[in-house]
């Protein structure tokens, strides 16, 4: 951008700064963008320029250059050092969404400074963390700014066939560990009197464009093809056994319920223990305890953990796999109090499975293959509701 300037006697080095700011007064404060040094010669006039700047703030609405900003050389006239430019600038001021999932419609507007209705604005999305290097995404877009200067881009990340491919294939091989999130940056560019002006998502407080933990679990059940859960299904974690996937969210239809009323229902019912071949009655001891091998699982730590069922229960919080802890009890054998630990399979494994089948469908497993309960290959109860 061009700017005069008029030397009346000899001044020497004189030193010009271009700012931006938010009206056409110039104020210390205002951000200075360049400075360069001039030496006119005595009594001329003449020109020089500064490169117009692609970035500016939001809020600011001209340009300023501003020669001597210091008033460090003595003039009669102390109020003619200044030129005011009106800013053209492209700025990234929308973002519809800060969640989502790949399947989701993302819209961007940016505000263009300077420009006429109808000026084409260009947009580029480019992959980040688990979306780099997947080709495909809209690269140079065009949208046009409205009468208020503001022009509208959409796009849904799944309208890549790169993207589904990847999501289908590479993401779906079963893992113990968090997916990365899906991101992206956006650009916006467009040219004005032969300038070319850019905004980046990134570099604005909307951005980054990344997945959170929440919705990194959600793109998962695309991926494996089974029906998405809603944000607002996705909880903290339960801890423990209830949560066995990768990350500290999950989802639960009433894992920790179910697992109590199993539990209540375990403890003191009714069971018999042989000893010297004889039957005794007794109880499930009412501090018995059972411990949950899995839980939640997330499609990714689901499919690692041997399951052939992508949308299996458990992947919808709706199903506990349990086994009961060892534990023992007095019985009065030939008059004499005797302690005895309870059979596994035999009392321990019948007992919880009576238990479980209160709550839900229940079977005996071994592993992921369904056995007879009492049967000495199982190693847990699955129940689902």
């Amino acid at each position: 951008m061009e700017y005069g300037y008029q030397a009346t006697g000899s001044l020497g080095s004189v030193t010009v700064k271009l700012y931006q700011s938010v009206n056409a007064t110039f104020d210390p404060t205002d951000q200075m963008l360049d400075s360069q040094t001039i030496t006119p010669a005595p009594n001329t006039s003449a020109t020089a320029s500064f490169a117009r700047p692609t970035q500016l703030a939001p809020d600011s609405r001209y340009l300023l250059v501003v020669a001597d900003p210091l008033n460090t050389i003595s003039e009669a006239n102390e109020n003619n050092n200044m030129q005011v430019v009106a800013a053209t600038s492209i700025n990234i001021t929308s973002l519809s969404e800060r969640t989502f999932v790949s399947t989701d419609e993302i819209e961007l507007r940016a505000t263009v400074r300077g420009a006429q209705p109808g000026t084409r604005v260009l947009w580029t999305v480019e992959g980040k963390d688990a979306a780099a290097n997947v080709a495909g995404f809209p690269t140079d877009f065009v949208t046009t700014t409205d009468d208020a200067g503001v022009a509208t881009f959409r796009f849904t990340p799944s309208n890549n066939p790169n993207l589904v491919s990847d999501r289908h294939t590479r993401w779906t091989r079963g893992s113990y560990a968090a997916n990365r999130p899906l991101a992206f940056d956006v650009t916006a560019k467009v040219t004005i009197d032969g300038t070319e002006l850019t905004a980046g998502l990134s570099r604005t407080s909307l951005g980054p464009l990344s997945q959170d933990e929440t919705d990194r679990l959600r793109q998962e059940y695309y991926d494996y093809r089974i029906p998405v859960p809603e944000r607002a299904d996705v909880i903290s974690s339960l801890g423990g056994g209830y949560n066995r996937g990768n990350y500290r969210v999950q989802l639960s239809d009433g894992l920790d319920t179910r697992y109590k009323a199993i539990l209540t229902a375990y403890r003191g019912q009714a069971v018999t223990v042989t000893v010297n071949g004889r039957q005794y009655d007794t109880t499930i001891p009412a501090d018995a305890s059972i411990t949950i091998t899995s839980g939640y699982r997330c499609p990714q730590r689901n499919k690692a953990a041997g399951s052939l069922y992508p949308n299996s229960l458990h992947t919808r919080g709706r199903a506990l796999d349990l086994a009961p802890n060892p534990v023992s009890v007095t019985i009065n054998v030939n008059g004499r109090p005797t302690r005895v630990v309870l059979p596994l399979h035999q009392t321990l494994y019948p007992a919880l499975y009576a238990a479980a089948r209160r709550q839900g469908r229940a079977l005996a497993e071994a592993g992921n293959d369904p056995v007879p309960v009492g049967d000495t290959r199982e190693n847990h109860i699955h129940v689902q509701w």
